[in-house]
Formats: C-alpha cells, sequence, structure tokens
C-alpha cells in the first residue's frame, strides 16, 4: 500500500453548506464548519458557489479550498482552485513548443511550417473550449490522491514544476482525445454547432480536411505523452490506457451509428435498455470518467488491477447517468446554455427519452413515435418534442436523476476507504448533479 496522506475534500457536504451569497465586502476568509472536516474558502472574489460543479469551473483570483484535518500534527492542504487554469495553460504552450521542435531534422521541420501552423489553428478552434471537465476531473483527483510534501514514494521524487507538466500533460491530452472524436462525430451526425460555434468541419476552410485534422490531433496527443511522460516508470500503462480507451470509444460509436444507419428504415426492435446501456458504457463512459480518475491513479504509483476495477466500476454507473442527463439536455436543454443545438430526435438516436418514450406509449402513441422520430422536418421533430411532453418525459427524468445520485451515493459508500477516498468519487459526481449544459 501507498505510504501517502490523502486529503479529502468533503464535496458532499458543499452543496448544502455553501449555497450562499459571501459578503463582497468581505476581504477576510470565511469559514464554514461541515461535517468531518471543515473548509475554509476565501472568498474575496464574491464567488457563488451552489456546488462542487461551480467551485471548480467558476473561479476567479485568489479562490481556494484548505482542508483543515482533525488530526493537529498533519498539515493543512490548500487546493488553489485558479492552480488548474495555471497547469492546463503551461500544457497547452509546451503542445505548441514539441510542435515546433519536432523531432524531425531542422531541414525537414521547416518544410512542414504549413502543416504545423494549420495544426496549430485545428487546436485553437477545437481544443479546451468547452468546460474542460476531463482535464479538470484529472487535475482534481491527482491532487486529493497524492501530497504535494510527501517525498516518501520514489513514484513522486521529482520536483512540483515536472509533476505540474506531466498532470498539465495528461489534462491537455485528454482534451485532444475529446476534441478529435467530437470532430468526427459531429461529421457522422451532420452537427450544426458545438460549444457555441460552428462546427469545425461547417467552416467554409476547412470541409473535409476535418478528417485529416482529427487524425493529426490523435497523433499529436500520443507524441505529447511520449515527449513529457515518456520517463515514467507508469508511462507504458498509461499508453495502453489511452489505446484500450480509444478503442472501446470507437466500439460505442460504431453501435451508436449502426442504430440508425440511414441508408434503411430505423429497425426500433434494436432501440432497447441494454443497447442503449452498452453505447453509453463504450461511447461516453469510459473515456470521460474512468479514463481521468484512472490515468490520476497511475501517475500518482496506484496501479493495482483490482483498485483499478473498483474504480472503473463506480466510474461507469456515473458515466451512465452522465450521458441520460446529456440526452435529456439534447432535447429540453437551451442550446444558449448548452452550447450546442440538440438533433438526437432527427438523428433518429438510441437515447434515454426514447427509450423511456418507446417503453411508456400507448399503441396510437408509439405509432406516431415510430412514424416522426429520426424524420429531419421541423413538423416531425415537434410532434416528437410533444409525445416527450405528453409522457412527462420532464418529470420522469428528474425522478431518476434524484434516485440514480442516491443510488451511486451508496455504493461510493462501500468502497475501503483506506485505498481509495470515497470524496474523490462524491466530488465527481457533485460536479455533474442537476447539471444545466
Amino acid at each position: 500500500m501507498l505510504s501517502r496522506n490523502i486529503h479529502r475534500i468533503n464535496s458532499r457536504s458543499i452543496v448544502s453548506s455553501l449555497s450562499k451569497l459571501f459578503d463582497k465586502n468581505s476581504s477576510s476568509t470565511t469559514t464554514t464548519t461541515i461535517s468531518k472536516s471543515q473548509l475554509i474558502i476565501n472568498t474575496r472574489s464574491n464567488l457563488l458557489i451552489h456546488s462542487t460543479r461551480n467551485m471548480v469551473t467558476q473561479t476567479k483570483p485568489g479562490d481556494k479550498l484548505i482542508q483543515k484535518t482533525s488530526n493537529q500534527q498533519q498539515p493543512s492542504t490548500t487546493i488553489d482552485l485558479n492552480e488548474f487554469n495555471d497547469i492546463y495553460e503551461q500544457a497547452h504552450l509546451k503542445a505548441i513548443d514539441d510542435i515546433n521542435n519536432d523531432e524531425l531534422p531542422q531541414s525537414i521541420n521547416q518544410s512542414l511550417n504549413e502543416a504545423k501552423e494549420w495544426l496549430k489553428t485545428v487546436m485553437d478552434y477545437n481544443v479546451g473550449k468547452g468546460k474542460c471537465n476531463r482535464a479538470r476531473i484529472c487535475w482534481l483527483a491527482y491532487r486529493q490522491l497524492c501530497s504535494t510534501t510527501s517525498n516518501d514514494d520514489s513514484l513522486l521524487m521529482i520536483n512540483r514544476e515536472e509533476k505540474n507538466l506531466q498532470i498539465g500533460i495528461l489534462g491537455f491530452c485528454l482534451e485532444l482525445l475529446q476534441a478529435y472524436f467530437l470532430i468526427y462525430d459531429d461529421i457522422m451526425d451532420g452537427s450544426l454547432t458545438r460549444r457555441g460555434q460552428n462546427c469545425w468541419y461547417r467552416k467554409d476552410e476547412v470541409g473535409m480536411i476535418a478528417i485529416n485534422d482529427g487524425v493529426m490531433l490523435s497523433s499529436l496527443m500520443h507524441y505529447l505523452l511520449k515527449q513529457n511522460l515518456g520517463s515514467s516508470p507508469m508511462y507504458t500503462k498509461i499508453v495502453e490506457l489511452f489505446n484500450d480507451v480509444t478503442r472501446y470509444t470507437s466500439y460505442g460509436q460504431c453501435l451508436d451509428i449502426l442504430s440508425n444507419p440511414h441508408s434503411s428504415s430505423i429497425d426500433f426492435s434494436k432501440f432497447t435498455q441494454e443497447r442503449y446501456a452498452t453505447i453509453v458504457q463504450f461511447k461516453t463512459a469510459y473515456y470521460t470518467f474512468s479514463l481521468p480518475i484512472r490515468l490520476a491513479m497511475y501517475l500518482v504509483g496506484i496501479s493495482d488491477p483490482n483498485v483499478h476495477q473498483e474504480a472503473e466500476e463506480i466510474l461507469l454507473k456515473i458515466g451512465h447517468f452522465f450521458q441520460a442527463q446529456d440526452d435529456y439536455l439534447d432535447c429540453f436543454g437551451n442550446p444558449q446554455v448548452t452550447g450546442k443545438i440538440g438533433t438526437d430526435i432527427e438523428d433518429g438516436k438510441c437515447s434515454w427519452l426514447f427509450i423511456q418514450a418507446k417503453n411508456l406509449a400507448n399503441d396510437n402513441q408509439r405509432k406516431l413515435l415510430y412514424q416522426h422520430y429520426g424524420c429531419k422536418s421541423e413538423e416531425s421533430i415537434q410532434i416528437v418534442r410533444n409525445l416527450y411532453k405528453e409522457l412527462c418525459l420532464e418529470k420522469i427524468f428528474a425522478e431518476y436523476e434524484q434516485q440514480k445520485y442516491h443510488d451511486i451515493c451508496s455504493r461510493i459508500e462501500q468502497i475501503e476507504e483506506k485505498i481509495l477516498p470515497k470524496d474523490l468519487f462524491h466530488m465527481v459526481l457533485t460536479m455533474i448533479y442537476k447539471r444545466k449544459q
């Protein structure tokens, strides 16, 4: 077992204890007492905190978390919530430097300048433009799993700057992975917007070169891993994990597309809860939740397969929960908040909403659903939306979200605390609970 202190953020209590507006005129630190631990929040920026999600994604200079333990001999752990932004930006700059200073001979590098400049344009438009949740989750997991003051583990006997670079590069690679998945996904789905802007392939100067752009982002991810983590004892496991999850995601994407191949009418007999669960697990859950946390575990030296298996079991449940939310927001979310125009109905997706509607509808409603689902006309889309409302799917989803949240919390409580901190998983779950985007 690793001999290090695991510092915990009690994220379950944050939601109920910190949902208030702090005194905007106060320049001092505000203290809130919560169960099991005490969190001190620096509130000079007048930050309104409603949940852990807001706390890790909407921070301003001066915002910090300080973990106060009951053991007076154990030092407090301070997590500067702005540290992620700094580390991510350093990784971004290092990526640009690695592109400019490729291992190829200088004469060849110069002849590739136009391609490299294009790659940087692709990165600027597509990488890190969203919430960077995967990179943030990886960083927060790393900060919880290891102590920056611990020096008794040979795997952590590197200076803080190098450690920060490594976790930053892992986060940046997660965003590269996300970006090239989304480039392909948008092309296959014929999507119009992504993150509040035109999809990359829809830009006049891009078009189908976007396919090669995805290949370049993928190859850059592996190059950055080799350049910046090649000397890590966990390098091979990290690369294998990236490769495995990429393969899994491609399986999920394949099943998703084959559910409605567009070359023929939709076979609604395939739209089952079991198929949906498989698509979600492989297309979303592995790379969105399992991958970031397990990367952090490897970086701090946790390599026991049994420990990784337990973490993955819980994270896949969170991933399923996340995708059900995504499907709900595709139809009922506000595009100005979500940053995209939902197309699941017209694309004929095997979605959470459709599965519920199929199971709840009477014969006439089901016939109407089958007739209009997957059609591009605005009339058909509205008919399906009206059916969803008629079947009270908004209310059903709210009940589902509440129940799933409690179910996953119960599973988290079964973790053996000595190996993995429960609050790490509560934190991830709280970040997405009742999200609007």
